[in-house]
């Protein structure tokens, strides 16, 4: 499960510290004193032998419900960032068929934790993919960087858009609380009750956040 979670957050070829310091909290809490370099270091290389063979025994040990679980834990992780990366997108979409859940169950789960439907893959040929979109270069803008920067980081954790309202912010939070509840990723182990619970967190701090400068 690291390994598979370590592979999305390294797949754009760059750790983001926001990413390192996910899995960094969930490796604290699933016990403490594992060394995550050496899973880090067969996603980043990558070890395509490693990570199919992780793939596999995630997908025959969680089928159903426990499938639809661990997907929604890897779409928190690929979104730690606030942003879905084309290699993330892509990356999902493997993943699903490997659970053999359906492009439309995937669709649904992913609204359901943003709010937002399931974007479709990117043309990795076409310029525009690499372009830094508006809200990335007003993001980038060394003159609004702080408050602002983050602000858009914690509504793309709750789905939210720029013109979102407190009232919009506090109902996005209490849909995502109860989604994201680490009780419900029991069943997969501790690992995932772990990942869970930093993914939660993070919806909290967001809403903080949010709050605190509305």
């Amino acid at each position: 499960m690291f390994l598979v979670l370590a592979w999305i957050a390294v797949s754009d070829e760059h750790l983001d510290e926001r990413e390192g310091n996910e899995l960094l909290k969930v490796v604290e809490q699933a016990g403490g004193g594992r060394d995550i370099r050496p899973l880090l270091a067969l996603a980043q290389k990558p070890d395509l032998n490693a990570i199919q063979l992780a793939i596999e025994i995630l997908s025959t040990s969680f089928v159903s419900d426990k499938a639809e679980l661990m997907l929604r834990l890897i779409i928190r992780v690929a979104l730690a960032d606030g942003y879905l990366r084309p290699s993330e997108n892509y990356i999902i979409r493997l993943l699903v068929d490997a659970f053999q859940i359906s492009g439309s169950r995937l669709n649904e789960i992913f609204k359901e934790l943003t709010n937002k439907p399931f974007p479709d893959p990117p043309d990795l040929s076409a310029s525009s993919t690499w372009e830094t979109s508006g809200k990335n270069k007003r993001e980038a803008n060394p003159n609004r960087e702080g408050t602002l920067s983050e602000r858009f980081r914690a509504l793309a954790i709750l789905g939210l858009d720029e013109e979102a309202t407190s009232e919009d912010i506090q109902k996005a939070y209490k849909r995502m609380a109860l989604v994201h509840h680490p009780d419900k990723f029991a069943s997969l182990g501790e690992e995932a009750m772990s990942a869970a619970t930093v993914s939660f967190r993070r919806i909290k701090e967001a809403y903080d956040h949010l709050m605190t400068n509305a």
